[in-house]
C-alpha cells in the first residue's frame, strides 16, 4: 500500500476521533441536543420564567353608605348618616311635615322613604337625592282615615298600611320605578303592630285589645286574606319573628298579665299555636330578634319612674324557640319603645316615642349578644321606630 494512502487513513481517523469527542462534550456540557435538532431547547428551558411574583393587593372596596330615618310626634322627618364602622348616628337634617310622621319604613329602593301620617289619612312617600341626600316629597297617598302603622313586603313589591283606631289593613301594589302607591285591598282586623313571615306568605297583625291576626298574602297579586285568628291577652305591644320563620313572639302589658309569649309558626297555614308564656316583673314594650336568631331583645318600662326602664336579653332555644328568663342588659331612658337592629346584628337601635331619644348599643353578636352603650340622639317629639337602608 503506498505511503501517502496510509498517511491519508490515520488523517482522517485522527479528525473523526475529534470530532466524536468535541461532540461528547458538548453534550456533556448542555450546549446541544434538542429533541427536534435545533441545538436551542437547552437555551429555550433556561430562559422560560417562572412563576410571576404576585402583584399589590386591590384596595378593598369602599364600605356601603347607609342611612337611618326616623319620625316624630312633632311633624318632623329626620335623616341619619350611619357610621359603617360602629353603626353611630349623625343627623343630617330635619324635614317639617305637614303632620306627625309616626311610623316610617325603607321603600325597595333605598331612595324611597314612606311616612304615615294619621291626622292627614295619608301615606307619604319621599325620596332621596343620592348626592346631596335632600328629602322631597314625592306625593301623598289616601290610607284610610287615620294610617299609622307601615310594613314592606319582604320581596318589595307590596305595602301593608294599617289603621288601629278604625281596624283596617291594606295592602298597596309599589311602583318599582316611582315608588308610587296603588291600592290592592282593604281587611278589618286588629291593626296596632304588623310584622311579615320572612317568607311574605303571611302578616301578622294585633292590637292593644283585640285577636292575634295570621293574615295570607297572595305573591302575585298582594290581595289579603285572613288565614287564622288567635285569641290574645287584652294588651299587646310588640310583635317580633324569628329568622327562620318558625316562631312568633308578643310582648303583652296589662293590669293582670305583664308577659312574652312564644307562638309556633304552622308554615302552611300560618296558623299559631302558643308555646311558652313567660311572666315578666315590668311591663314590656318593644321586641326585636337578633338576625342569628339567638336572642329576643325587650325594652321595659315602669309607671313609678318617669319614663324609666331597661333593655333586657332573652336566649331562644334553637330546636322549640321558647325563651330564657330575661338577663336586665342596661338600665336606660326607655318608655313605649321600639327596638330595630341592624341587618349584620352588630348593632341595636332602641326608639323611645316618650323619652325623646334613640340610644345605640354595639352588640356582641359573635358571643354573648350582650349590648355596650354607645351613643345618644335626641329625637326633638320623641323618636319613632328607626328605618335603617
Amino acid at each position: 500500500m503506498p505511503h501517502t494512502s496510509i498517511t491519508r487513513r490515520r488523517t482522517l481517523a485522527k479528525l473523526f476521533l475529534f470530532a466524536s469527542a468535541a461532540a461528547s462534550q458538548l453534550a456533556a456540557c448542555g450546549g446541544s441536543g434538542g429533541g427536534d435538532g435545533s441545538g436551542e431547547s437547552s437555551s429555550a428551558a433556561e430562559e422560560t420564567p417562572g412563576p410571576m411574583a404576585p402583584g399589590p393587593a386591590a384596595p378593598p372596596a369602599p364600605p356601603t353608605a347607609r342611612f337611618a330615618y326616623s319620625g316624630s310626634s312633632a311633624a318632623t322627618l329626620f335623616e341619619y348618616s350611619v357610621d359603617p364602622s360602629s353603626g353611630a348616628l349623625t343627623e343630617i337634617q330635619s324635614l317639617t311635615t305637614d303632620g306627625a310622621p309616626v311610623h316610617v319604613c325603607m321603600g325597595a329602593r333605598p331612595e324611597h322613604v314612606y311616612a304615615a301620617q294619621p291626622a292627614n289619612g295619608e301615606v307619604k312617600l319621599y325620596e332621596v337625592d343620592t348626592v346631596t341626600r335632600a328629602l322631597t316629597l314625592k306625593g301623598s297617598f289616601p290610607a284610610g282615615p287615620s294610617p299609622d302603622v307601615l310594613a314592606l313586603h319582604p320581596s318589595g313589591k307590596f305595602l301593608c298600611v294599617g289603621d288601629r283606631f278604625n281596624r283596617q289593613l291594606s295592602s298597596y301594589l309599589i311602583d318599582p320605578a316611582t315608588g308610587g302607591l296603588t291600592l290592592i285591598g282593604s281587611l278589618a282586623c286588629d291593626t296596632g303592630v304588623l310584622e311579615f313571615h320572612p317568607s311574605g306568605a303571611f302578616v301578622f297583625s294585633a292590637a292593644g285589645g283585640g285577636n292575634l291576626w295570621s293574615i295570607a298574602v297572595d305573591p302575585g297579586t298582594g290581595l289579603l286574606t285572613q288565614a287564622a285568628s288567635t285569641p290574645a291577652t287584652f294588651g299587646i305591644e310588640s310583635l317580633a319573628v324569628d329568622p327562620a320563620g318558625q316562631a312568633l313572639y308578643t310582648s303583652t302589658s296589662n293590669v293582670h298579665d305583664r308577659n312574652v309569649t312564644a307562638h309556633g309558626i304552622d308554615a302552611a297555614t300560618g296558623a299559631l299555636t302558643q308555646r311558652q308564656h313567660l311572666a315578666l316583673d315590668a311591663q314590656p314594650g318593644g321586641l326585636a330578634v337578633h338576625p342569628s336568631g339567638r336572642y329576643l331583645y325587650l325594652a321595659t318600662h315602669n309607671n313609678t319612674t318617669p319614663f324609666g326602664g331597661d333593655l333586657r336579653k332573652l336566649e331562644i332555644d334553637p330546636t322549640t324557640g321558647s325563651l330564657t328568663a330575661g338577663t336586665v342588659l342596661t338600665k336606660a331612658v326607655l318608655r313605649s319603645a321600639s327596638i330595630s337592629i341592624d341587618s349584620g346584628g352588630g348593632v341595636v337601635y332602641v326608639s323611645s316615642s316618650n323619652g325623646s331619644e334613640i340610644e345605640v348599643f354595639s352588640c356582641d353578636s359573635a358571643n354573648s349578644g350582650d349590648l355596650t352603650p354607645l351613643q345618644k340622639v335626641s329625637v326633638f317629639g320623641g323618636g319613632t321606630r328607626l328605618a335603617l337602608s
